[in-house]
């Protein structure tokens, strides 16, 4: 797939998937890594960068941040070393912020994907500390040296959300109009409102 389709699609992607997290009135994704990318950031333990396609917080009162991948794809190819990526940056990210600054931030960490991947017999385990463990011995260099900390490995557990979209699934959300209403009525949001 040529650079600019796939660009484009990611695009896309990102945008479906912003406004069908929204739709749900739990959470609010005002930054994408196209348009807002030093707020889509995250630094891990070997001082690299890593961009995820959207960024935001969940709408309750200690508005907990949340940085979301999305894989906008028609098949599985690749997907599950890309989650793996995905999770190793999850877990190198938190534990920097522990190790380096000692604030834990709690941020959440969410997979969207329009397809789902393999095998489908481990789906149930894709937010284990054992799936994290396996990605991190595929991307030790995220660990910059340092020991896997289990509490660290718990907690991102925990923190990890795995969600496959399918274009159906617009159709059951709020639009943007029915969204607005709503989320006046709504304890969550009437904060910032």
């Amino acid at each position: 797939m040529p650079r600019e389709t796939a660009q484009e699609q990611g695009r896309v992607g990102a945008r479906t998937a912003q406004r069908w997290l929204e739709a749900t009135t739990f959470v609010e994704l005002p930054w994408n890594s196209y348009k807002n990318e030093a707020q889509c950031e995250v630094e891990c333990l070997d001082d690299s960068v890593k961009v995820f396609d959207l960024a935001g917080y969940f709408l309750h009162d200690d508005r907990t941040p949340v940085a979301v991948e999305v894989k906008n794809v028609t098949t599985d190819a690749h997907l599950r070393d890309k989650y793996h990526e995905f999770l190793a940056v999850a877990y190198s990210s938190t534990a920097r912020r522990s190790v380096k600054s000692r604030v834990d931030d709690k941020r959440q960490f969410m997979w969207v994907s329009w397809h789902p991947f393999g095998p489908i017999s481990r789906w149930t385990q894709l937010e284990s500390v054992e799936e994290i463990e396996c990605a991190l011995k595929e991307y030790e260099h995220l660990l910059n040296g340092h020991r896997i900390d289990p509490a660290i490995l718990r907690l991102v557990s925990d923190r990890i959300w795995v969600l496959t979209f399918n274009p159906k699934q617009e159709r059951l959300s709020l639009d943007a109009e029915e969204l607005a209403k709503v989320l006046t009525a709504l304890p969550r949001k009437r904060t910032t409102l």
